[in-house]
């Protein structure tokens, strides 16, 4: 998450003060780790079902496993494809050119919009998974693929963003050095908020518009 520098700040804020601290457990870092991504997945499920298959609200969604594992299965099988594309490429990158050129920096670039273009290319069929389509990633990328133009038009605009965020959360950390742990950390879990639901948001529109054929308005 873009948030991930607050955490890191909060990290240190909290252990730093006191080198001889007791670390939390790895069973409890564990768990955390575990009840962060149910909820994710959780949350993630319940919204597309409320968008696309106008679910009565709730003030809890339902929870439903199979929807949920069929989520995080095609999750991982969309950052195993990107892996094993942008592996190669990196490594091949690496002993071409200097990255940290300016001709570099601009296969960067492109690299990362082509990644991203990608990412939300397979990423509209996630919503199919939460409702149970068959295949959704095959469906979301056929329904995609003669739109490749509006795709890299959104990877420019996503990329802007998230520097935009980094550079916004970073200004935040600068203003307040002295915060309290708990303060950056409940900023922490704002900014990751937000961003998974505009993450989500994202998603679930380009379900209904690319895959399932609605309007937009």
């Amino acid at each position: 998450m873009l948030s991930n520098t607050l955490r890191i700040k909060f990290i240190n804020a909290k252990f730093a003060p006191d080198p001889y601290a007791a670390a939390p457990s790895p069973g409890l870092l564990i768990l955390s780790a575990l009840l962060t991504l149910a909820s994710l997945l959780w949350v993630a499920v319940g919204w597309h079902r409320f968008v696309l298959l106008n679910e009565p609200p709730r003030l809890l969604p339902r929870i439903m496993p199979g929807r949920m594992l069929a989520y995080l299965g095609y999750s991982i099988l969309i950052s195993l494809l990107l892996l094993l594309i942008l592996g190669p490429v990196l490594f091949l990158l690496a002993f071409s050119v200097n990255m940290a050129s300016p001709p570099g920096r601009i296969l960067l670039f492109l690299l990362s919009v082509g990644v991203t273009v990608i990412a939300l290319r397979l990423g509209a069929g996630l919503p199919g998974a939460a409702l149970g389509e068959h295949d959704p990633l095959a469906r979301a990328w056929q329904a995609t693929k003669n739109h490749l133009g509006v795709f890299v038009l959104l990877a420019f605009i996503c990329i802007l963003a998230r520097h935009l965020m980094s550079y916004l959360v970073i200004q935040g950390l600068i203003a307040m050095p002295d915060s309290e742990p708990l303060t950056i950390g409940l900023i922490a879990t704002v900014v990751d908020g937000l961003v998974a639901m505009i993450s989500l948001s994202v998603l679930t529109t380009l379900q209904g518009y690319f895959v399932q054929g609605r309007s937009l308005g």
